[in-house]
């Protein structure tokens, strides 16, 4: 009686865990499909990707959470930082594999900045969310130490953006301000600067004329540039010249504005001291065009 009784309990059980495997396979393939569609809709609103599965936003409390830009090193992990975007460069492409890439510095509540690039396919999903001047909590970015001499932020380290960082706007009670991202250096200082290339010198100016493109000698050939007439707060003027790699991009887009006199906020420019001291782009500057900070609008009404 035992034994005829156990064959129904038997395949019961058996019936039921192969429901129960079923079950798991489904609901795994249910996320599964659901992350694929929120790693596009998420992007698209700014919110997060891939590790923002990993954390239920509801219990954390992100403020209490964030670290400040020189606690993160190479060997961070799980971690958050709150910073506002000051520094956004065109798309360019490497020299030595074509491959396309982006520059951004962050800054934290502190003034720390830190430099960070986007490379390739990411470009194209993680460009539109990363707004100059909106502050961001940025977390679990693969963080490496810079190699080059010379750098775009005070951190000695870089971020890599990519689909897998976490990325969420900060609501704009709780935004950084945009007008202390800036430490400006006036047309009289320049001369501390000559040929210090590494030196990370901000330069407010508003562009009143473009000068007519021309060649000039760089190493065994001509290279195109183009130079602007540019004016500070100190009513004084200055060339500004942009060389073959800015040309292109924005070159083109700065020689459209001047006839609207755009302010232009140059990163790391360089100063030059021939016959008189001018400024001119290398590969660490990065041009803002008419950005919003109260100096830029103070220049502006003037």
């Amino acid at each position: 009686m035992y034994q005829t009784k156990s064959i129904p309990v038997l395949s019961y059980y058996r019936v039921s865990l192969t429901r129960l495997l079923l079950l798991i396979v489904y609901i795994n393939q249910f996320y599964f499909n659901r992350y694929i569609l929120l790693t596009r809709r998420d992007y698209q609103t700014a919110s997060c990707a891939f590790e923002s599965l990993l954390f239920d936003l509801s219990s954390i409390d992100m403020e209490k959470k964030c670290v400040l830009i020189p606690e993160l090193t190479d060997t961070n992990s799980n971690w958050f930082a709150k910073l506002i975007v000051i520094e956004k460069s065109a798309i360019r492409y490497s020299k030595e594999d074509g491959r396309p890439y982006q520059k951004l510095v962050f800054a934290d509540a502190m003034r720390n900045t830190i430099q960070a690039t986007i490379f390739e396919r990411d470009i194209q999903d993680i460009e539109p969310i990363l707004q100059l001047y909106s502050t961001y909590y940025i977390g679990n970015a693969w963080i490496t130490k810079i190699s080059i001499p010379f750098y775009l932020a005070s951190s000695p380290y870089q971020m890599t953006i990519s689909k897998r960082t976490f990325i969420q706007a900060v609501s704009a009670q709780d935004a950084l301000p945009s007008d202390y991202c800036y430490e400006l250096t006036s047309f009289t200082q320049l001369h501390n600067y000559i040929g210090d290339y590494s030196a990370r010198i901000n330069i407010l100016c508003a562009v009143v004329h473009a000068l007519p493109p021309r060649l000039v000698p760089r190493g065994k050939r001509y290279v195109p540039i183009q130079e602007f007439a540019v004016v500070n707060e100190e009513k004084q003027p200055m060339t500004f010249t942009m060389w073959e790699e800015f040309l292109s991009v924005e070159g083109s887009q700065l020689k459209a504005m001047v006839p609207q006199q755009p302010i232009i906020l140059l990163a790391r420019p360089k100063v030059n001291s021939y016959h008189t001291i001018s400024l001119g782009t290398q590969a660490t500057t990065i041009i803002l065009f008419n950005p919003e900070i109260p100096q830029a609008t103070a220049l502006r009404n003037w």
